[in-house]
């Protein structure tokens, strides 16, 4: 997963919980990501699924969750899948606050 992120964005490092755009993707390279994302993951997601998850770590959930139900990404996605990736980045995001308070 981060190795698509790096190979679109051309950067070394990519952290987990960074927005693509706040690394310099912007809407065309979505398009890119989409494919790299492909060739490294195995699977294709939307193009909205990736503008909902603009993060390595929420699309990894997005992409674990949909393999969960035995699903390709790439036809339509899942409203299921995208809602179940949601909770648990909104999760991940509480324990994060909760543990830094």
């Amino acid at each position: 997963m981060t190795a698509a992120w790096a190979e679109v964005l051309g950067v070394a490092t990519v952290p987990l919980d960074v927005n693509f755009f706040d690394l310099g993707g912007h809407s065309l390279t979505m398009f890119k990501l989409q494919d790299a994302l492909e060739r490294h993951c195995g699977l294709r997601p939307t193009i909205v699924s990736l503008f909902q998850e603009t993060t390595v770590s929420a699309q990894a959930t997005f992409i674990r969750a949909s393999r969960e139900q035995g699903e390709n990404t790439g036809a339509s996605g899942s409203t299921e899948a995208v809602r179940r990736a949601r909770t648990a980045r909104l999760r991940q995001q509480r324990a994060r606050k909760g543990a830094g308070q």
